[in-house]
């Protein structure tokens, strides 16, 4: 059995009060006792929508793949020779080895990346699957920034001489992701 309201509330088209097993109804301008077996017929109480499922394009994650698919393009490494994602192989991230010609370059996987973004904004059961987008850009962004100063420590850099080297490109992907995994 349905629990009963309890308080006040409106149901066919007059107010009643509930305390426990008490039940009033506003009638002529007073509250009276409710006649037995008078209950009115209330019906569920509806939830409100959730935020995160109401309709629409959600246009700051929008704005986050779209940075982390213009990230792609732009210089990941500046400097006398620039260089974008797209002359990065992907194996950089984990090996640090840029000799490494053959594979798959970074800047397909963020492309790939930017349009599963951009598809996941017009999904608004897709919260979660979102903020793992902005994650992955994020990790990708911050792989990429440690194995960059891993390269330049080899030639006896300093591991902070790294943030003269990186590129626009890396931190609008950071910018990006961060947009994409905390936007709801």
């Amino acid at each position: 059995m349905a629990e009963e309201r309890q308080g006040r509330f409106k149901a066919d088209g007059k107010w009643w009060y509930r305390s426990g097993e008490k039940l009033l109804v506003f009638e002529d301008g007073e509250w009276v006792r409710a006649p037995e077996g008078a209950a009115p017929a209330v019906p569920a109480p509806v939830e409100e929508a959730r935020s995160d499922a109401a309709p629409g394009i959600r246009f700051g994650p929008l704005i986050g793949a779209g940075a982390v698919g213009l990230s792609a393009v732009l210089a990941w490494i500046s400097g006398i020779d620039s260089a974008s994602s797209f002359e990065v192989p992907l194996s950089f991230l984990f090996s640090g080895d840029q000799a490494v010609e053959s594979g798959f370059d970074l800047g397909w996987v963020l492309i790939a990346l930017a349009v599963v973004g951009i598809a996941l904004c017009f999904r608004p059961d897709a919260s979660l699957a979102r903020r793992v987008c902005g994650g992955v850009a994020i990790l990708i962004s911050v792989l990429f920034t440690i194995q960059a100063a891993r390269a330049l420590s080899a030639f006896g850099a300093e591991a902070s001489a790294v943030f003269d080297v990186l590129g626009v490109g890396v931190f609008l992907m950071l910018g990006g992701g961060l947009v994409l995994a905390i936007d709801r």
